[in-house]
């Protein structure tokens, strides 16, 4: 049960819920038993011995009195248990969430959305049913079931032995049947998260899918995933099926013994009907408690496997660590890269080898190379989504490693590559860094981001919803959106990792002039593969093989007829084909 300490201290943050939930448990669970004795006393073997108005007023009257006692304690225990767990799962998603938020890009990478999802919810559920309820559960039938022995031992104990019979039947399936139970429940959980993933890629690819008119390929993967988890449930329901029936089977063989050994006693006269009555009732009564033990010993592998899969997770520290410095001098944004090398594998070559630069606060400088040369890499980095050795970047001189991720981000406006929307209007998604939307600097953003022209056909304007990850937008307009968002911010060092790669010449023309009036106080970093978005920089680092290979602006760089010189010419003759006729296609042989 170790493995479970983790989560049995949030339900202790609960213990004022769980204790007058235990408040009204005990008491209603001491009336169960009490109703069915006193019609054994009061009643049953008085039949014919007191007058009908005694008989209606007093047994009866009191019967109905703690019938309604118990009910209403029944419904707090309920109330306070049920609602402690409850407040305990929204508690373990909560730090679920943070925890999840803190761990570093590396995690994600290599971890799917759908697995995490499952765990967040498949399994924290599983959890909660385990401790919650069954908390409630156990406390119920440690109370009436010793009671209850107690009890019946005192009023025939040869008729107890019977029920000896069930318990027997009932261990025996436990010890066989909780090693498969544990086995199957573990393989449910992750076909679970497998199925969610496959799901949740699925959707996401639907224009994908659709554009290549795979929706037959997809869906026969989404079935094998699909079946995998069918047969791994039906296993799973097999063996359940199997459990309740040892349980029903005992039960019918207790009702059997105690009537096959209470008719021959009450033959002899040893028992009366309110005893055989008393054993009956409290056979089906306890059943209930019974069953319940049977069904935290069939819940219990389920809960295992899940705590162990989000032990997973929490036990995952974070690569990022938190340096010592949190209150730092207004950031100007020098920025220095000082041999920097980092590679995202040890098994292969790095990615950035003994690169140095520097970056003067204010300035515009671009970094341009051909593909996967490490520009993007050098962003991520810069932002610390990746852990760098000390003294390889820094930032007013004062090492990256040394301050906290989230005063180092603060001064960053970062527009990835990736440009992610969320799924809510366009004013929500520029102003998503603060907590109150200042409507009127969220325009100005968008008109820095040339997006003035295409609010004004959109049905609210600003506030139009663009769908998930901003779907009724074009790839253009998703762009700016993201510009918008690190524009609204007001940082001091902009990132722009290929972010104009999606619009046409002219409005890229106006957007760099936008962002040069728009950067005249911050230090702009413009990453791309398109040369006319970085002339006008005032410094252009070219990487090549993962080290600075020319610098200079844009002039110099072409008078020195090297990398950047190939890479302009390139790419004015392929615009300039853009803008000739289109030649015939070539059939294909």
């Amino acid at each position: 049960m170790r493995i479970f300490k983790r989560y049995a201290a949030y339900l202790w943050r609960e213990r004022v819920w769980l204790l007058f939930g235990t408040l009204c448990l005990i008491p209603s669970s001491l009336l169960n038993l009490i109703l069915p004795l006193l019609l054994k006393e009061r009643v049953i073997d008085n039949l014919g011995k007191i007058p009908v108005s005694e008989f209606l007023l007093g047994a009866l009257g009191i019967y109905l009195a703690l019938a309604a006692g118990r009910g209403v304690l029944r419904f707090g225990m309920r109330w306070f248990l049920v609602t402690s767990s409850r407040r305990m799962e929204a508690n373990l998603r909560n730090d679920f969430f943070r925890h999840l938020e803190s761990l570093s890009f590396p995690y994600f990478n290599k971890t799917k959305t759908g697995d995490l999802i499952s765990r967040a919810t498949q399994d924290i559920e599983a959890i909660r049913m385990f401790l919650g309820p069954g908390y409630m559960y156990i406390v119920d039938a440690l109370v009436q079931i010793p009671i209850a022995i107690f009890v019946l031992i005192r009023v025939q104990p040869v008729l107890l032995l019977g029920m000896g019979a069930s318990l027997a039947v009932l261990a025996i399936s436990v010890k066989q049947l909780t090693p498969k139970l544990s086995k199957h429940s573990e393989r449910v959980q992750a076909s679970i998260g497998k199925l969610s993933d496959k799901a949740n890629e699925l959707f996401a690819g639907t224009r994908v899918i659709k554009a290549f008119a795979r929706e037959e390929n997809a869906k026969e993967q989404f079935d094998a995933v699909s079946l995998d988890y069918k047969s791994h449930s039906m296993r799973l329901i097999s063996v359940g099926a199997l459990s309740n029936v040892f349980f029903a089977g005992a039960k019918d063989l207790t009702l059997f013994t105690l009537f096959a050994i209470g008719s021959v006693l009450y033959m002899s006269g040893r028992v009366s009907v309110g005893t055989l009555y008393l054993f009956t009732d409290y056979t089906a009564r306890l059943y209930w408690p019974v069953f319940v033990l049977g069904w935290m010993v069939s819940m219990y592998p389920r809960a295992r496997a899940a705590a162990i899969r989000l032990n997973e997770v929490f036990d995952t520290k974070p690569e990022i660590a938190d340096g010592p410095l949190r209150d730092l001098p207004e950031v100007r944004g020098a920025v220095e890269f000082r041999n920097l090398t980092f590679t995202y594998d040890e098994k292969r070559p790095p990615v950035l080898k003994d690169l140095s630069f520097r970056i003067e606060a204010g300035q515009t400088v671009a970094v341009v190379g051909r593909t996967s040369c490490g520009k993007t890499t050098l962003a991520s980095l810069l932002g610390r989504f990746f852990e760098v050795e000390k003294g390889m970047i820094f930032l007013d001189g004062i090492d990256i490693n040394d301050m906290t991720a989230r005063r180092l981000r603060d001064a960053l406006g970062y527009v990835p590559q990736d440009h992610f929307l969320f799924s809510d209007t366009i004013v929500e998604n520029i102003a998503f860094n603060a907590n109150a939307i200042d409507v009127e600097r969220a325009k100005w953003a968008a008109r820095a981001a040339c997006l003035q022209t295409d609010l004004s056909t959109f049905p609210k304007g600003i506030d139009t919803e663009i769908g998930e990850r901003g779907v009724t937008l074009s790839g253009g307009q998703r762009q700016r959106v993201c510009i918008a968002r690190a524009l609204y911010k007001n940082p001091k060092i902009l990132i722009l990792d290929d972010s104009l790669s999606a619009v046409d010449t002219s409005t890229e023309d106006a957007l760099v002039r936008n962002l040069k009036d728009a950067s005249r106080t911050r230090t702009t970093i413009l990453i791309a593969h398109r040369l006319s978005t970085v002339r006008h920089a005032d410094c252009i680092f070219v990487i090549e093989n993962g080290r600075v290979a020319e610098q200079g602006n844009h002039d110099s760089l072409l008078q020195k007829r090297g990398i950047y010189h190939d890479m302009w010419q390139k790419q004015q003759l392929e615009r300039q084909l853009e803008t000739d006729a289109a030649p015939e296609p070539m059939a294909l042989p």
